[in-house]
């Protein structure tokens, strides 16, 4: 969402697109007012200990399955190395940070394998695939073998196969009919602005130039009109100086000389 509001300008930021609003909501939801990191805690330790289990993958050759097994697997290994156990000063300091990471490692497996399920195309499988990895890149690195360019290929990949086809995306989608804000289409942006009200008066503001002296031949008497630009100009040649001066007047880093021989 806030790629989209970058792309968007400064419209990114106006009340009436609803952007801000609707990061904000996905953003309380994320947090639910911090029950997901302790329901997260809790899951990770219930599963690390072996009192739970998650379902198996339906395709544990797939990466997010990989990365799934892998860090329970890293992080089982690491709590047998503490004399406290999950009770720990240890565990609070290497294994608690990491738990939502793992929840989150079986939230996009499970997400992955029900979209597929549902009949997805394989593209967008394939670039949820590219955006779940970037976000434990160094896992992947260090266990799949995956480098950078890789994983910049697959999601141009991804991306060049559904580019084509974001129109038809969208509309199967059936979203338009709940779409208000003005920005999503030209015929929309300009109902908006044409109902926007009209705030009108007849309030005046002297900026001190003077009025505009017109001869009686009809031409504009720049000796009288301009007199009010020139006095504001002097005064602000008086501050350019003044600044001029009192940066130059001040004390200069002195410069160590190295006399070579």
């Amino acid at each position: 969402m806030s790629h989209l509001i970058d792309r968007c300008g400064a419209q990114g930021l106006f009340a009436h697109n609803q952007f801000i609003d609707l990061q904000n909501l996905i953003r309380w939801q994320s947090i639910a007012e911090g029950d997901v990191l302790a329901l997260g805690i809790r899951l990770a330790t219930e599963l690390l200990l072996g009192r739970y289990e998650m379902p198996s993958a339906t395709d544990p050759s797939c990466l997010l399955a990989k990365h799934e097994l892998g860090l329970i697997s890293e992080a089982r290994k690491q709590l047998q190395t503490f004399k406290g156990g999950h009770r720990s000063a240890d565990y609070n300091n290497y294994l608690l940070p990491r738990c939502r990471t793992i929840v989150e490692a079986i939230g996009h497996r499970i997400a992955y394998e029900a979209a597929r399920d549902a009949g997805l195309p394989q593209d967008i499988l394939n670039l949820y695939e590219a955006s779940a990895i970037e976000s434990d890149m160094s896992w992947y690195v260090e266990n799949q073998e995956i480098t950078r360019m890789r994983h910049f290929e697959m999601e141009n990949t991804a991306m060049n196969s559904l580019i084509p086809r974001l129109d038809t995306l969208l509309e199967e989608t059936g979203a338009a009919q709940h779409c208000t804000a003005p920005i999503v289409s030209q015929e929309k942006w300009a109902k908006f602005v044409e109902d926007l009200p009209v705030i009108s008066g007849n309030a005046e503001y002297d900026l001190g130039i003077g009025p505009v002296v017109v001869t009686t031949k009809g031409k504009i008497d720049e000796t009288q009109s301009c007199l009010g630009l020139r006095v504001l100009w002097r005064k602000f040649q008086r501050l350019r100086r003044a600044f001029i001066s009192k940066r130059s007047n001040r004390e200069e880093p002195v410069q160590s000389k190295v006399d070579v021989k």
